[in-house]
């Protein structure tokens, strides 16, 4: 097994733990962050009972601060899922805290009756820095609710520091109801210790099937509230993009209910803005993410819809690469291989798993794909100005 050299830890404390966690009675899931960023943060969990929640964090733990959810004016109560947003954070920053809530028995006009508080763990984050130029995530996809799978991906990056990871699509398989998304996210946020390391969940084809399709989004925090978005970590500028589904809108499959046509149109408007942000001309990287390629070898398993909309916008801009998965096949497609002006990279499926390691500085951006067994399959290295290469 080759040996893995990944950067060291610059905007978060902790490693990934790979230790199933005791969940404090009460609570449904552990306290998962979401959305960090150089001045902020959101954290939300799963409470068994509705309840009225709030965080209490600060620069020790002793905490001192208090933070709640209010809307129109109501502090949020009375709910079992709860997301509470930190402002004004110093960037660079540790901070401690804790998720609380108390449960409320009756909820009457004047008359509301709480039980007792329940308090989680104490956990630990760090906002990102301003001045930081180097990350590392790890990112999945594919998973498709198989978790011996992903245990196995998550031991084989045991010891390793990342800041962040990326769950590119098809990880919650066909949601039918919020018991299988608990589920999921339980296994999920403690491979990858979501409680310092903020998980980025985005869309594949999958987690728009089932009953519970249309609620999914609750239980995330997102850039604009939408499943396409932008963010900067270090030289890179991640774009994520969701293409949907993967058959026409009027397939049998669908009865009718969906318009991922219309979202994609709504996505290229949004991406022709993005490629001429200072953010994104500004940043050393870009980087595409999103479930299904756009581009492949025979075009198998692309997204042609998207491909008719998006491929005119991103062939004119200066993308590295291309993150994607859907096909079930690890692959590497190189620049021009299929009308391509950028490379992408393939993660396995659930059969034939693979994680991907993401390291970038200033100097040189690595991405290292992982088998279920350790093993390093392919190291692609790209450095200034020139294409992604394998590197063995």
């Amino acid at each position: 097994m080759k040996k893995l050299i990944l950067l060291s830890a610059c905007f978060l404390f902790c490693v990934v733990s790979l230790s199933h966690a005791e969940q404090v009675p009460g609570f449904q899931t552990e306290p998962y962050l979401q959305n960090l960023t150089h001045g902020s943060a959101a954290i939300m969990w799963h409470s068994e009972k509705p309840a009225y929640g709030w965080i209490e964090y600060g620069k020790t733990d002793m905490f001192g601060e208090k933070a709640d959810m209010v809307v129109d004016g109501l502090r949020n109560a009375n709910v079992t899922l709860h997301k509470i947003r930190l402002t004004e954070l110093e960037p660079g920053s540790i901070y401690y805290y804790r998720a609380c809530f108390k449960p409320i028995t009756k909820f009457m006009p004047y008359n509301v009756v709480f039980d007792d508080v329940v308090y989680s763990k104490t956990y630990t984050f760090k906002t990102i820095p301003t001045d930081s130029h180097q990350i590392s995530c790890a990112i999945f996809n594919d998973l498709h609710n198989n978790y011996a799978m992903f245990d196995s991906l998550c031991a084989a990056l045991e010891g390793m520091d990342y800041q962040f990871s990326i769950f590119n699509g098809d990880c919650f398989s066909d949601p039918q109801s919020e018991k299988d998304v608990i589920e999921a996210l339980n296994i999920f946020n403690d491979g990858v210790s979501a409680y310092s390391q903020p998980p980025i969940f985005i869309r594949g084809n999958h987690e728009t099937r089932g009953a519970f399709a249309r609620n999914l989004k609750k239980s995330f925090d997102f850039p604009g509230d939408e499943f396409y978005f932008a963010i900067t970590a270090g030289p890179v500028r991640f774009i994520f993009l969701d293409c949907g589904e993967d058959k026409t809108d009027d397939h049998k499959e669908y009865s009718g209910l969906t318009d991922f046509t219309g979202y994609r149109e709504r996505q290229q408007k949004w991406l022709k803005a993005e490629v001429k942000s200072n953010a994104f001309r500004d940043a050393k990287y870009r980087i595409l993410v999103h479930h299904i390629p756009l581009y492949n070898h025979n075009n198998r398993g692309i997204s042609k819809f998207s491909r008719a909309l998006w491929a005119s916008v991103l062939d004119e801009a200066p993308i590295d690469i291309a993150i994607n998965g859907h096909t079930h096949r690890y692959g590497f497609i190189p620049v021009n291989a299929d009308g391509n002006n950028y490379a992408a990279l393939i993660g396995g499926g659930s059969k034939n798993g693979t994680v991907m390691l993401l390291s970038a500085s200033d100097e040189k951006l690595t991405i290292e794909v992982l088998n279920t067994s350790g093993e390093i399959v392919d190291r692609y290295v790209k450095l200034e100005n020139e294409e992604f290469k394998v590197v063995h």
